[in-house]
């Protein structure tokens, strides 16, 4: 299955190159993928940097940056797929360096991945079990893991917290 997805996309990826190319020139679609290659590092450093402002900030305030971390990694992911030659990768990976669609992703995959562990029952560090609906832990504490501004400061697993 992952050799055909990776056939599908590489086709994908070349009838997208043809097509800009019969439209541009060949000279002016090769330029403009090594162009966007080029650029996509800077523009990841850029808003990383901004990400890492808001992690340092919160950190400084003694709480810790859930949303910040989630915010990098789908920005190294962003960086990756500008990386790689092609049209389709390229918009992909601009799409994810900008903010609001970066953010619209998480909450997605946040909701995603929440129902997912909640049907499996599987439990998160310290005990936390991950879910939609009901989510809570062993002590019966509620968790709320419905949006992605909502997403708590789970404590690291090797300690234990009571309020």
């Amino acid at each position: 299955m992952i050799l055909l997805t990776l056939l599908a996309y590489a086709v994908a990826e070349l009838a997208t190159f043809l097509f800009v190319a019969d439209r541009l020139g060949w000279i002016s679609a090769i330029l403009l993928v090594v162009a966007i290659s080029a650029a996509g590092p800077f523009l990841v450093r850029r808003a990383g940097i901004g990400v890492l402002a808001k992690a340092a900030s919160r950190l400084a305030s003694g709480e810790a940056p859930t949303r910040e971390v989630l915010d990098g990694v789908v920005l190294l992911i962003g960086g990756f797929l500008v990386c790689i030659p092609g049209f389709l990768s390229d918009v992909a990976g601009l799409a994810l360096i900008f903010g609001p669609i970066r953010h619209g992703v998480i909450k997605l995959t946040g909701r995603r991945l929440a129902k997912r562990l909640a049907k499996r029952g599987r439990p998160l560090a310290g005990g936390f079990h991950f879910s939609s609906r009901v989510p809570h832990n062993a002590e019966g504490d509620v968790i709320d893991v419905e949006s992605y501004e909502d997403l708590p400061n789970l404590p690291d697993p090797g300690t234990t917290t009571r309020d």
